[in-house]
């Protein structure tokens, strides 16, 4: 009995933790107030990139700086510029080596800055 309620509760707490890709890239205004100015940002694989989460000013260093997406998990990146480039969960726990896959643009995001465009680079 005891090890049916260990195994359930083990299967509990990975259930609740979220399995997502995350992206992480950059978001560039084309026109309006904002124009040229570039973030760094991430987003959930899958969901819309034009809602992303904002890391860091282009040309910052987005390493450290712990952002929360829209499943309410909060991340952070380590090791940027190296070969062991990670996402880290906010707990501080592994999350995933990053895998560098440019294969997405969307130009088509409006707020009321602007017309922008989100660009990925990584996914974890």
């Amino acid at each position: 009995m005891k090890f049916t309620t260990v195994f359930a509760v083990a299967a509990l707490a990975l259930a609740e933790q979220a399995v997502a890709t995350i992206i992480t890239g950059t978001s560039t205004f084309t026109s309006g107030n904002l124009k040229g100015t570039t973030y760094d940002v991430a987003w959930i694989k899958g969901e819309d990139a034009c809602q992303w989460t904002f890391l860091a000013n282009g040309g910052d260093n987005p390493c450290g700086k712990k952002f929360t997406l829209s499943n309410g998990y909060t991340y952070y990146l380590t090791d940027c510029g190296d070969a062991s480039f990670a996402l880290h969960n906010g707990d501080g726990s592994y999350n995933h080596l990053a895998v560098y896959n440019p294969n997405y643009e969307k130009d088509d995001c409006v707020n009321n800055n602007g017309q922008y465009k989100v660009v990925k680079t990584w996914e974890f």
